[in-house]
């Protein structure tokens, strides 16, 4: 879009400063909330032909037709035609309008670039045109290969247009001209519209896309945003996974063909369609496309199924198949096998533990080539690009989201466009579109209501941090910095937010994917406040459990700390007394931990309370007097954070850290004690935007203490206890109880007595404890990733391949036969090759010769290395937080863990084994209370839909339902995307014919193999041996025996005869050479055949909690809704948080609807619930057991120990009992023989866990009503 003038811009620039009004909500138009409309985009194109702007087409009309000469900015913002009272207060028409066109942009309909600029706004500008340089190289490339070359398109006699997916696009390109006429009509396809030759260049037409230039831009998009960017050897090399890129293509591809068959609904065809020289029967064409669906049928009958959609479906897959293929051909890409580690970063968050379940080779990477890469620039993967696209995701809104509707024809709102609104996120849309659908959920009224609350929550950029910790420079001819504080005197539009220097370490994160995020964040945020005059808002969805949540984590209350620190809520309100009391607290909160020497103070004890740092457990009115008596210190921290950089923890980046927030709450305090003295002391008239939350006291045990009604672990979560009982807090409770001794005696072997004991405090700190206590309530048994994943959810680091085998490791060592041993070393010598799986695979047998499982052949391999990798603590883990952290110059902990990996490694597991038995005893074990009648449950039930299902109070239903997927390794069906599938139009003759020089494979590499020998067969610049290898390789294939294919000769031989690539035989043989497969996961046909029942039984006790925290948010949010005028509010699943004056309220609320939700209702009321609403499942708890109880032979193996200890089969041949069988086996004959030998039954001997026995309602002692008192049941 050509840029704007002068004037323009001079009015764009103080378009923040007339319009920002601090403290104030944006005001919603009356027919929108009196319910004259239910779409904002009828609203706004009503609205936008009453002004003159839009003709009843949606077209603009002169003068308003040309972006440059009359930007929206001005027009609908106010400042142009349109008076003031014209258009609403808010602006709310160009508010819509730039969602809308957000939404176009991000869907491929229309152009990211659809403001005016003056210059370059920032490096958006350069993205965005390397994108759209991309793009219409892509499009050059895909016009040919359709459109233009007759070899592909035309018959064998040069007249008909033999192509079915040509045609197609040809017709495609003309509905799509005759609905909404694009630019390319002029100069690419003149003959998809009459009236080509006489368009007018407005903005709207050169905004326009034709379905390839979508379908291409869709595919650069991918290609970036789905891209990882890796280090081998100190070379980066950045690429994608080839089944991501097809997937998500695919996906692209099938919504803008399956939008253009919806559109050819209403299309009158002509007779004639496409160019000269290859036109065709368009009706025919047109009822092809109707009736079977986009592209060829290959084959496929109504009688086995075939729909339309399906058709369509299978063809844009090969379609995203064919853009790939011509990519790799155009020297774009070149296509490699993936590393382990790649493979674990693209589909493991990183985490090499997990273990890969595909076939036998590492999946197709798609590596951007030299070729690509110039075409980007010299910056290459640091070029703004990648930081947008794949910073790319569903955002917060410019403008109100739609309401949610329950029971309607179309219920989901949130985003403008209906296409794109969702109810319930995540994997959701993969459950409803099975045949039958599957759905993991079904809504509540009161859910779409109280998410529709969530939404009318009016968000802002907090000004006041932002100008402490950023500089803001403005885009006049200096690029001067905005003055602190001086944002009612801007006049210049915001070029850049950048953090000030001595910031830099804490906003910088270690990796350059989180880093980029931050940037993008901060751009967010200019937009917000430049475009929108700092307002903004969040569409909410919830997923399957009922748990609410933004669509864009980003700015929003569930995003990283530099996300929440950024926003406040637009809407400010009196403080009052009870308001500042609430903002203290919060203040205390963040400043827990932080040590100054602003806290000392003459006269005061050692021990004074107002003297030592903030700390938990401490009550709300200590919490507040604690501010009250640090006030001066507090202010000059927010003064200066700069000056106080180590003690706010603003001298590191720290993942997990509540850094930036601590810095927002202070900068907020020091502003309404400003104010509270410019109003002469009188709070009601200072307000407050400030966020104030309050987290729920590990919410997942008390969830579970209330279904138990578990009084002892009740208090200790604080669900029962006045407030002038200082709070509980588990995680330090379960630090305390954490066994150090192992621990003590692994880190003195390289620590000092002092420091060990340091150590070991810093270890088993509350801090660490947390994360492991926290997920252990909700089923997770990995408390190691806890300790050394990153930020505590991630990989771990992984040290250099240098540590010896484990002793169990050696004795495996040892079984791998010699010739599997062999093909490792041969591949060693040259590990730049693909590995030989196939022929490693085939030599990995037991010592009966049978082959030995997909586990351990790939353990074997592993092991074949000699060395091993452990894993370490990576930055924002438990341990790295608490050990390698430097607390002062003279700490030697962080270089002593450093330098004593192994140590490192060994420690991780002992920390964990010690939390792990310190949760049980701090929690009376009611995980494992909770869990074992759930297991039961599952164990009853086959998995099929609904799987297990309960019933909220307000009518959510949650099914606790899985399904897996599927590779290529079951079956290629659905997933036309390998070298048999390529579209035969695109292929040599040679290649794609069915018979061709006695070879009956097609598009196969046997069938290369066979061309190369036609041609260089008795070629003398081939060397012999080349030759005679060749022979003998097409010799195995001609008579179908098995062999492999020799990819290395035949680009040698290619080399020999073509060293400067100019035989167009020789390069139409690369070409193909760089066709791959790709296995995308796909899902049976059979409902049976998908099940998931390790997932349905891994999946219950958490999912269930989490149904039950969820109600407890959504109930709360409602009633506060109802009872307060205005509500905003900030809900992060177990944290409550609104305006300081309105937390009374939102205290109060909260305990009655957890006391509400449990009245009459424990664990016996739901685990009943379940069996009845899950079908096929019956259970007695009265009468069945949970666990089976083996005794003595719980734990004991099958064959004998080395140690000479008896297994099973010697026991039961040593007591004369069959040694046969599998273990259980073994077992019931052992314990039915004890329970002969002592004359009573097997139950009598060993008696089976039952609920009774492992709860006890008649023990139960907490009295759910004793709630209603709590006072830190949120704290």
């Amino acid at each position: 879009v050509p840029g704007h003038s002068d004037p323009h811009e001079r009015l764009m620039g103080k378009y923040f400063r007339k319009n920002y009004s601090e403290g104030e909500r944006v005001e919603i138009p009356e027919k929108w909330t009196d319910g004259t409309y239910e779409d904002w985009n009828v609203w706004k194109a009503d609205r936008l032909v009453n002004l003159g702007f839009y003709n009843r087409k949606n077209m603009r009309i002169p003068p308003y037709d040309e972006t440059r000469e009359a930007p929206p900015r001005i027009h609908l913002r106010g400042d142009g035609n349109f008076g003031k009272s014209s258009l609403t207060s808010g602006h709310m028409e160009f508010k819509v309008w730039v969602q809308n066109k957000i939404e176009e942009a991000a869907s491929g309909k229309g152009s990211p670039r659809f403001l005016s600029e003056q210059g370059r706004e920032s490096e958006r500008e350069d993205a965005m045109e390397v994108w759209e340089d991309l793009t219409r190289l892509l499009h050059r490339k895909f016009y040919q290969r359709y459109f233009v070359d007759e070899d592909k398109i035309l018959d064998v006699e040069g007249k008909a247009n033999r192509f079915r997916e040509s045609r197609h696009l040809m017709l495609l390109l003309k509905i799509a001209a005759w609905d909404r006429q694009y630019y390319s009509l002029v100069s690419y396809y003149p003959w998809a519209h009459p009236d080509s030759d006489n368009l007018p260049l407005t903005s709207k037409l050169l905004d326009s896309l034709s379905p390839v230039e979508r379908i291409c831009r869709e595919a650069i998009r991918m290609l970036i945003r789905k891209s990882i960017t890796s280090e081998v050897e100190s070379i980066s090399f950045t690429s994608v996974a080839g089944i991501t890129f097809i997937e998500e293509l695919q996906k692209r591809i099938l919504g803008i063909i399956e939008e253009l068959r919806e559109t050819a609904s209403d299309y009158t065809a002509a007779e004639r369609c496409g160019p000269d020289w290859a036109e065709f029967d368009e009706k025919k064409a047109l009822k092809q496309l109707l009736e079977d669906g986009f592209g060829s049928l290959d084959g496929k009958s109504v009688k086995r199924g075939r729909t339309p959609e399906g058709v369509t479906q299978d063809n844009s897959v090969k379609l995203a198949y064919d853009i790939t293929n011509m990519m790799l051909e155009e020297g774009l890409l070149q296509r490699r096998y993936m590393t382990e580690k790649e493979y674990a970063q693209a589909f493991y968050d990183g985490d090499e533990t997990k273990e890969r379940k595909l076939g036998n080779h590492l999946p197709n990477k798609l590596v951007f080539t030299e070729e690509l890469w110039g075409r980007i620039g010299e910056q290459r993967e640091n070029h703004p690009i990648f930081r947008w696209l794949r910073g790319e995701q569903d955002r917060w809104m410019y403008c109100p989201p739609i309401p949610h509707r329950h029971g309607s024809k179309s219920p989901a709102g949130g985003l403008l466009t209906e296409s794109n609104r969702r109810i319930i996120g995540g994997r959701e849309p993969i459950f409803t579109g099975f045949d039958p659908p599957t759905p993991r959920c079904q809504t509540s009224e009161l859910l779409c209501t109280t998410l529709n609350d969530l939404q009318d929550t009016q968000w802002e950029i907090n000004l006041d941090f932002l100008s402490s910790l950023f500089d803001i420079e403005l885009n006049d001819e200096d690029r001067t910095q905005l003055p602190p504080l001086d944002w009612g005197v801007k006049e210049h539009r915001i070029q850049k937010i950048r953090p000030k220097p001595e910031f830099e370490p804490v906003f910088t994160p270690p990796d350059s994917k989180s880093l980029d995020e931050r940037i993008n964040v901060l751009e967010w945020a200019r937009r917000i406040i430049e475009h929108n005059a700092n307002v903004f808002w969040h569409s909410w969805i919830c997923d399957f459990r009922g748990r609410m949540l933004p669509r864009c984590s980003r700015l929003s209350p569930h995003g990283s700390d530099l996300d929440r620190a950024l926003i406040r809520f637009k809407h400010w309100k009196p403080l009052g007394d009870k308001g500042i009391h609430w903002l203290r607290v919060h203040v205390h909160n963040m400043m827990e931990g932080i040590g100054s020497e602003l806290w000392e103070k003459k006269g005061h004890p050692s021990d004074c309370h107002c003297c030592a740092p903030a700390a938990k457990q401490h009550t709300f009115e200590e919490r507040s007097k604690w501010v009250v008596d640090n006030l001066k210190g507090l202010r000059t921290l927010a003064a200066d954070p700069a000056g106080h950089l180590s003690e706010l923890k603003l001298h590191r980046y720290v993942g997990r850290s509540k850094a930036l927030q601590r810095v927002a709450a202070l900068v907020e305090l020091d502003r309404v004690y400003n104010m509270y003295k410019a109003n002469g002391g009188d709070w009601s008239k200072v307000t407050s935007g400030q966020p104030v939350y309050l987290d729920a006291s590990c919410n997942g045990y008390q969830h579970v203490a209330a279904l138990l009604r578990d009084r002892d672990l009740a208090h200790n979560v604080n669900l029962i206890g006045d407030e002038e009982e200082r709070p509980r807090d588990l995680y330090r409770i379960v630090a305390d109880n954490a066994d150090r001794e192992e621990a003590n005696d692994l880190v003195k072997q390289f620590l000092n007595e002092d420091d060990t004991a340091e150590a070991m405090d810093r270890a088993f700190s509350r801090e660490t404890a947390k994360c492991p206590t926290m997920t252990a309530i909700y089923g997770s048994k990995d408390i190691v990733k806890c300790l050394q994943g990153r930020n505590g959810r991630g990989k771990p680091e992984y040290s250099e391949p240098e540590y010896p085998l484990t002793e169990k490791q050696q004795l495996e060592l040892d079984r791998i036969p010699d010739k599997a041993k062999q093909v490792y070393r041969d591949w060693s010598k040259d590990q730049e090759r693909e590995f030989p799986y196939q022929q490693f695979k085939k030599h990995c047998k037991d010592k009966n010769g049978k082959s030995v499982s997909d586990h351990k052949w790939k353990m074997w391999k592993r092991i074949l290395r000699n060395k091993r990798s452990i894993p370490l603590w990576a930055s924002g883990s438990g341990l790295h937080t608490a050990l390698m952290l430097p607390e002062g110059e003279a700490d030697r902990i962080p270089e002593a863990s450093r330098e004593n990996e192994y140590e490192q490694y060994l420690l991780t597991g002992v920390v964990a084994e010690s939390f792990a038995e310190s949760i049980g005893v701090s929690t009376g074990s009611a995980f494992y209370t909770l869990e074992m009648p759930l297991k039961l449950i599952c164990k009853t039930s086959d998995g099929m839909h609904p799987g297990i299902r309960w019933t909220l109070a307000d009518g959510l239903v949650v099914n606790n339902y899985y399904v897996k997927p599927h590779g290529r390794d079951k079956t290629s069906a659905k997933m036309p995307c390998a070298p048999g599938s390529a579209l035969t139009p695109m292929v040599p003759d040679w290649y794609g014919k069915g018979e061709w020089n006695g070879h009956g494979i097609p598009k196969s590499r046997g069938r290369i193999a066979v061309r190369v020998l036609q041609l260089y067969g008795k070629d003398k610049r081939v060397p012999s041996e080349f030759r005679a290898s060749l022979e003998d390789t097409v010799k195995k294939i001609m008579s179908k025996k098995r062999a492999g294919f020799p990819l290395q000769l035949i680009e040698d031989i290619l080399s020999e005869v073509d060293p400067d690539r100019q035989s167009e035989d020789a390069e139409e043989i690369r070409k193909m050479l760089t066709h791959g497969s790709y296995s995308l996961q796909r899902y049976a046909d059979e409902e049976a055949d998908r099940i998931d029942r390790p997932g349905l039984k891994r999946g219950l006790s958490p999912n269930f909690v989490h149904s039950l925290d969820a109600y407890h948010m959504r109930t709360s949010i409602r009633e506060l809704s109802e009872s307060i005028d205005q509500l905003s509010f900030w809900p992060v699943h177990d944290a409550f948080g609104t305006h300081a004056c309105d937390v009374p309220a939102m205290r109060q609320v909260v305990k009655e609807k957890f006391q509400n939700m449990y009245e009459g209702k424990d664990l016996s009321y739901w685990l009943g619930q379940m069996v009845v609403e899950s079908p096929g499942v019956e259970i007695d708890f009265d009468e069945d057991p949970l666990k089976v109880n083996d005794g003595p032979y719980k734990d004991m193996k099958v064959n004998d120990s080395k140690d000479g200890e008896p297994g099973l089969k010697t026991m039961c041949s040593e007591r004369g009992l069959s040694p046969s069988g599998n273990k259980a086996d073994r077992v019931l004959r052992l314990k039915e023989l004890d329970a002969k030998e002592a004359g009573m039954t097997v139950e009598e001997l060993y008696p089976p866990l039952m609920l009774k026995g492992l709860w006890d309602q008649s023990k139960t002692t907490l009295d759910i009503s004793e709630v209603a008192d709590a006072g830190y049941l949120i704290s």
